[in-house]
């Protein structure tokens, strides 16, 4: 007997004409038999919601031979789950009932159900009666029990092989977090022993004598290396002895700092799960302190509310500061607090302190509003005074072809950084830019009308103008730019409901992008240069066309986009059990060449209809780890999950479910090593280490960073194959080399020397301003240099006789044949633009 019950959505569908359509099913065992009496209900609502029972629109059960049917519903995106007694529950994330066409008719095949039994006890063996303990069965759903008078407990159901971890919270506060079990079973033991305490003392590593006032910081961390909560406690008065109770398991890091010592760092330990408590014996050294003076440099008067930092070694000097930093607390900017960085705003009369500093080089930040950032080196101990300078004023007037004065705007472009700044001229009081640090700049002026659009030089034009740091005012006048370029219109057809899209330009014979959105009538319009260009199609579900147009400007209104298929791809991913937070990619399985495809700068007319004009798609999964790519059209495709090594093939002829559960250890292999100083042997921590694989087909390339720990060690997950790996610290001889990593990688050991050869200083050949860096290539191997503020490097004994090359994107190419050893002076000449090139 079939029965039916619904609520509000009934009424609403009798008092509506809309169309509107059932949903219809078979439920069965995995062995096909039809199950009877299963619950099926519906609810309207988003996928990534979770049901609501206001919201169910239906409820049904299966008759003898499994079928159900909900009654007729409006067009739109549903949810249904399916229950049935011994079985696991299946859930559906979105279905969707069209407006025409069929009606939805699914056919779900359920699981037997498995259990996960045992008993729990106390610290001192006995019963934990009333316990409860949970776990999380793979798809997102919770499950819960309650133990008994004699600890036992029963978790379901699951399905045989479901790998879960098991939560336990006794009455009296003890708890077991992330205890793993595979289903079925029936002899867990789990011992409560509270929540484990990290415990330890601190001492002076110089008088061994215990600390009395001390702060201690834990920060754990999640499977990708990130942080994913920190904690903090203070401990006065304790003979050095600190006990935390009940800290998160897992890998933790800790810090531990107090007034007038380093911040000591415990980079990587294990809070287990069972409650084990784990002991850290702490000795601090004595820090370093740096105190000094913020002043104007005009005036020498006191800079108040100056934000001053210091990060560890000679650091590149920043480049101009044009944006003002909030006025926030310390706490709230300094983003790596508490794990290295030293902070402290200065005072009325300008002084600052940076307590806690290792007893090394470091480089002092200085920003406060209204002034450029400064820098400076300061040893340990040392006491500095830094001026802060307010720039200069660029101001003049913009002219229109006829020298007369006019309205419109002026933008000011800094080369070597690329920063760009605009401002308002009028007639009556010119423009005017403020807080200009010394250094080249171009300026160029638009008329008001094109204030808004693109600006389409026909040349080189603009002005440059050089700004000295004796400068206080720098005056000049800027003609209006030439400009080119048109008005383009067309059409995107073929949108899903709720389906957004935008059209992206991109032009074949020079740099730049144009991007326009697509309205809710699927039109676009937008302001382009002449001459050929790629033109591509993306929707917010991914799917993506392209055209190439050899002059948008010749048809203005003949650029037309029209998607078809409309099946979904859709599915849960999980890890271990858990929803995962993933990036998935669909391609084609045809050859670009069985499409047609030369390469991906194609019309659509040149493609046979039988291939998918969409040869690739991509999604990224919810929080509860769904996701679904629409609009594929028929055919076979590689499902593969980014970062990942797992890939299978998934035939689509109408919607699709296609669930993946990734594996850590699926397709991937653990890459490590360790780094140390080539002279000492020590580790050396904060070394960037940089993985990267070529692009193979329609994979992108794929790299892989990070930097060491304390103990100079770096943990990858990479798919087997030969990568690049890259290592560069400052003062260090950066290192190339291709490893093939598999398997059988041993752990790979990187040893870096000190740049200990000449210096090489690098500056604009026409200003004499330093350089921020320089990408030095030596045998095809890209390194980059960072500069100190005076655009200076170390350079390393084994590059001589070797030939040297040294590019800036702004810059001409400097070659130094078979370096011979000697201090380079190296003055770099400004890259002129070729004939229809942007400046």
């Amino acid at each position: 007997m079939t029965t039916m019950r619904l609520g509000w959505l009934g009424l609403l569908l009798g008092a509506s004409n809309a169309m509107a359509l059932p949903i219809t099913g078979v439920v069965t065992a995995d062995g096909g038999a039809a199950i009877e009496s299963a619950t099926v209900r519906v609810w309207a609502e988003d996928a990534d919601a979770p049901p609501i029972p206001d919201a169910l629109a239906g409820e049904v059960q299966t008759d003898q031979g499994g079928r159900f049917a909900v009654a007729e519903l409006p067009a739109g995106g549903y949810r249904v789950a399916i229950e049935a007694e011994g079985f696991v529950p299946h859930d559906i994330a979105e279905l969707s009932v069209p407006k025409d066409g069929a009606a939805p008719n699914i056919r779900v095949a359920l699981a037997a159900a498995v259990f996960i039994a045992g008993v729990l006890t106390n610290a001192a063996g006995e019963a934990a009666a009333d316990a409860v303990v949970e776990t999380q069965r793979p798809g997102g759903r919770t499950l819960q029990a309650h133990t008994d008078a004699k600890g036992r407990f029963r978790l379901g159901p699951l399905a045989a092989g479901d790998a879960v971890y098991i939560d336990a919270h006794t009455v009296d506060g003890g708890r077991v977090l992330q205890w793993p079990a595979v289903a079925p079973r029936d002899d867990v033991y789990i011992r409560v022993r509270g929540g484990g305490v990290l415990r330890g003392r601190v001492v002076d590593r110089e008088t061994g004598l215990p600390l009395n006032d001390f702060r201690v910081t834990i920060a754990g961390f999640d499977g990708d290396e990130n942080i994913r909560e920190i904690r903090e406690k203070k401990f006065r008065w304790t003979d050095g002895v600190f006990a935390w109770e009940a800290p998160p398991a897992g890998r933790l890091a800790a810090t531990v700092s107090a007034d007038g010592y380093q911040l000591h760092t415990e980079p990587d330990f294990e809070m287990p799960p069972d409650g084990t408590d784990v002991e850290l014996n702490i000795a601090l050294n004595p820090g370093a302190i740096v105190r000094g003076r913020v002043v104007d440099g005009a005036t020498g008067l006191p800079v108040a509310e100056a934000l001053v930092t210091a990060k560890e070694g000679a650091s590149v000097s920043p480049q101009p500061v044009w944006y003002l930093p909030s006025r926030a607390p310390i706490e709230d900017v300094n983003a790596e607090k508490p794990f290295g960085i030293a902070s402290d705003r200065t005072d009325a009369e300008g002084a600052f302190v940076l307590r806690q500093l290792p007893r090394e080089t470091v480089t002092v930040y200085v920003r406060a509003e209204g002034y450029l950032a400064a820098t400076a080196v300061a040893q340990p101990d040392d006491a500095i005074s830094m001026e802060l300078s307010s720039g200069a004023t660029v101001r003049g007037w913009l002219v229109d072809q006829e020298g007369l004065r006019t309205d419109g705007v002026v933008s000011l472009w800094y080369p070597l950084s690329s920063g760009l700044r605009s401002a308002a001229a009028t007639a009556e009081s010119g423009f005017a830019f403020e807080q200009v640090p010394s250094g080249r700049y171009r300026l160029w002026g638009r008329a008001a009308a094109r204030a808004d659009r693109w600006p389409f030089d026909v040349d080189e034009a603009g002005v440059a103008i050089v700004v000295s740091p004796e400068d206080g005012v720098v005056e000049t006048e800027v003609a209006l730019i030439g400009s080119e370029g048109c008005d383009v219109a067309g059409t995107v057809g073929g949108l899903l409901a709720g389906e957004s899209a935008r059209v992206e330009f991109t032009p074949l014979n020079r740099a730049g992008r144009w991007v326009a959105g697509v309205d809710e009538a699927g039109r676009f319009a937008l302001s382009v240069r002449p001459g050929a260009a790629q033109v591509q199609v993306r929707t917010s579900a991914e799917r993506i066309l392209t055209q190439r147009v050899d002059d948008p400007c010749v048809a203005r209104e003949g650029l037309h986009f029209r998607f078809d298929g409309r099946w979904r791809l859709y599915g849960t991913v999980t890890a271990q059990g858990e929803p995962a937070r993933v990036t998935l990619h669909v391609e084609s399985r045809a050859s670009l060449e069985e499409c047609g495809f030369e390469t991906r700068q194609t019309t659509q007319a040149e493609s046979p209809r039988d291939c998918p004009l969409m040869l690739s798609a991509a999604a990224t999964t919810s929080p509860s780890g769904q996701y679904t790519i629409r609009g594929l059209p028929s055919g076979t495709y590689e499902l593969w999950v980014f970062g990942t090594g797992h890939r299978r093939e998934v035939r689509v002829a109408s919607d699709t479910r296609a669930d993946v559960h990734v594996r850590d250890d699926e397709g991937q292999v653990s890459f490590d090593g360790v780094v140390t100083h080539a002279d000492s042997r020590r580790p050396l921590a904060r070394v960037y280490v940089l993985l990267r694989q070529p692009a193979t087909g329609l994979h992108p390339t794929f790299t892989s960073a990070g930097y060491t720990n304390a103990k100079g060690v770096f943990r990858r997950r990479v798919t087997p194959g030969t990568y690049r790996v890259f290592a560069n610290k400052t003062g260090f001889a950066p290192q190339w080399r291709e490893v093939v990593i598999s398997e059988a990688t041993p752990q790979e050991p990187i040893s870096l020397a000190p740049a200990s050869g000449a210096s090489a200083r690098f500056t604009d050949a026409e200003t004499g301003q330093p350089l921020p860096f320089v990408i030095l290539t030596v045998d095809d191997q890209d390194m980059p240099l960072g500069l100190t503020k005076e655009g200076a490097a170390k350079l390393w004994d084994d590059l001589e006789g070797r030939d040297l090359l040294f590019r800036h994107h702004q810059y001409e190419d400097v070659t130094v044949p078979s370096w011979n050893g000697a201090a380079l002076d190296v003055k770099m000449r400004v890259r002129r633009a070729a004939d229809g090139e942007d400046p």
